[in-house]
């Protein structure tokens, strides 16, 4: 077993109905960010690695939320919690557009 203490996040079993039915407007607008983390995670065995054209991490030029998402989807498969919340409505509605 590594070392890194991310490689000792465990997988949460995924259960559908536990998604909470909140309206993606209300989880503000890092909640894609939180989402693409959390999965990124959830399928890893070690690293993440995030790619931005635009944003400089070393300089903290990042949109405001940026690292708490990132913190909140760490700490949901640090314990093993669903991700609680679907973004398919949201995919649905941008479709249609």
């Amino acid at each position: 077993m590594s070392s890194w203490p991310w490689a000792r996040l465990h997988r949460p079993a995924i259960d559908s109905s536990a998604s909470s039915k909140c309206p993606l407007v209300c989880l503000g607008p890092t909640w894609w960010f939180e989402h693409n983390t959390y999965w990124a995670l959830y399928t890893t065995n070690e690293y993440v690695w995030r790619y931005s054209e635009r944003m400089n991490w070393w300089k903290d030029q990042t949109p405001p939320g940026l690292e708490g998402a990132i913190v909140r989807a760490r700490e949901k498969i640090a314990v093993g919690k669903p991700l609680g919340f679907d973004i398919e409505p949201l995919i649905a509605t941008a479709g249609k557009r």
